[in-house]
């Protein structure tokens, strides 16, 4: 079998961009191997098209990015991979991106895929955990707004007045902090979300949701800047 290595060792977000990428080649024969900290782990169990391999605690950057890229270009020499996907946006090598892309288009762009594949992600659910989720946060409620206010950086959105609705905010629970939220997020009245990892999952099967979807302004951006470039989310209430 035809071997992958796919870099791209973090962070959260950026797995449920890349996922897609990892399926697609693993679908046309390769063995996709996907090395990522431990701490990922958690979330890279539910990628089974992927091997995660877990990286060492070796420093070799003040940029804790660059230097799991460096670590993963180090495998590539044991591994000899026919194919290295080297997604990364920081690393010993010089960025991708150009000034007309966002970082998402950058990595389709570069795995030579069309970016509508990004909201074909496919992962290992656990019914059960979201379940749980689902009777601790929602219960018996039936119409109510799923709200992600705070971002990867600690800034926190401000939330439009007047939703009328019941408000469901999104937390980490026990050992799941993203994908066991599927149920929740389905049966919402509403999303609104902050740019983030989690608005990256909700992403990636946005074409399976029905209810409005609106992105909020991270504090720490400009007026009109925005990562994300999804046709598929209002952004009315953006700065």
């Amino acid at each position: 079998m035809k071997k992958c290595l796919l870099i791209q060792p973090g962070a959260f977000g950026d797995f449920f961009v890349t996922a897609p990428i990892a399926k697609h080649y693993s679908e046309l024969g390769y063995e996709v191997t996907w090395p990522t900290r431990k701490k990922f782990s958690h979330i890279m169990k539910h990628f089974p098209y992927a091997t995660n391999t877990i990286l060492d605690d070796r420093v070799l950057d003040s940029d804790w990015l660059r230097s799991d890229v460096i670590k993963c270009l180090e495998l590539s020499e044991s591994l000899k991979p026919d194919l290295i996907l080297n997604l990364a946006d920081r690393g010993p090598h010089p960025t991708e991106e150009t000034p007309w892309e966002t970082f998402e288009q950058t990595k389709y762009r570069l795995a030579n895929l069309d970016f509508e594949i990004k909201h074909n992600l496919d992962w290992s659910r656990d019914l059960e955990k979201e379940n749980e989720i689902y009777d601790h946060f929602v219960g018996n409620e039936k119409d109510y707004a799923l709200v992600h206010l705070t971002s990867s950086n600690n800034d926190r959105a401000e939330l439009p007045t007047c939703l009328n609705k019941k408000i469901i905010e999104f937390q980490p629970f026990e050992d799941d902090n993203i994908v066991g939220w599927y149920k929740v997020i389905m049966n919402a009245s509403a999303i609104f979300c902050v740019e983030s990892s989690f608005q990256a999952f909700v992403d990636g099967f946005i074409n399976d949701i029905k209810c409005p979807k609106y992105l909020l302004s991270r504090p720490t951006l400009a007026v009109g800047q925005s990562y994300t470039v999804s046709k598929y989310w209002n952004k009315k209430h953006m700065k």
